[in-house]
C-alpha cells in the first residue's frame, strides 16, 4: 500500500514538473512575441547611430551577460537568427527590453569605434612627426595614414559619445590591461 501511494506520488510530481515545463517554454514564447514587436520598435529610431543613453544602457548589462554565457554562438554575428537564441537568452533579452540583433550591433559598433578611434590616432599622431620632414618617403607615408583617416569614415558625433566612455568600454571588452 504505501509502495502505491508512494509510486503514485512519484508520478504526479513527474507530470506536474513536466506540466510546469512545457508551461515555461510556452509563457516564454508568449512573452517574447508580444515584447519583440515592442522592444524592435523602441530600438528601431536609432538604428544605425549610437546614441548616448543606448551606450549607457548596453555599458550596464554588458558584465551581466557576459557572466550568464548565453547562447554567443547564435548571437557572434551582426544578424542574430531570433529562432537560434536559446530560451534563457531570449528571456534575458525580453527582460531587458533589448533587441537581440541591436544588441549585437552595439556591441560590434563599439569595438569598431574603438580600434578605429585608435587608428585614427596612431596616424594623426605620424603625420605630425612627419610633418616638417620633405622627402619622398616621409611625404608618401603622410599621404598613406591621411588616406587611412579619410577611410575611416567616422561619424564624428558617435565618435564623441564613445570617447566619453572610452576607458570602461576597453576595459569591459578586455581590450588593453
Amino acid at each position: 500500500m504505501v509502495r502505491d501511494d508512494l509510486r503514485n506520488l512519484m508520478l504526479w510530481v513527474v507530470a506536474v514538473v513536466l506540466i510546469l515545463e512545457l508551461s515555461k517554454c510556452h509563457i516564454t514564447e508568449i512573452a517574447w512575441e508580444r515584447h519583440e514587436a515592442a522592444i524592435a520598435e523602441k530600438q528601431k529610431r536609432a538604428r544605425n547611430e549610437l546614441n548616448a543613453d543606448e551606450i549607457k544602457d548596453f555599458m550596464r548589462l554588458w558584465p551581466q551577460f557576459n557572466k550568464l554565457h548565453l547562447n554567443k554562438e547564435a548571437y557572434s554575428s551582426f544578424s542574430v537568427e531570433k529562432e537560434e537564441l536559446d530560451w534563457p537568452s531570449r528571456i534575458w533579452f525580453v527582460y531587458h527590453q533589448w533587441d537581440a540583433e541591436r544588441f549585437s550591433y552595439v556591441y560590434k559598433r563599439l569595438n569598431e569605434l574603438l580600434k578605429a578611434m585608435d587608428v585614427q590616432r596612431h596616424s594623426e599622431a605620424i603625420i605630425k612627426q612627419l610633418g616638417a620632414r620633405t622627402d619622398d618617403i616621409s611625404r608618401e607615408m603622410v599621404k598613406t595614414h591621411q588616406k587611412r583617416i579619410q577611410e575611416l569614415d567616422l561619424n564624428d558625433a558617435e565618435v564623441k559619445r564613445v570617447e566619453e566612455h572610452e576607458t570602461e568600454l576597453k576595459k569591459l571588452f578586455k581590450l588593453y590591461p
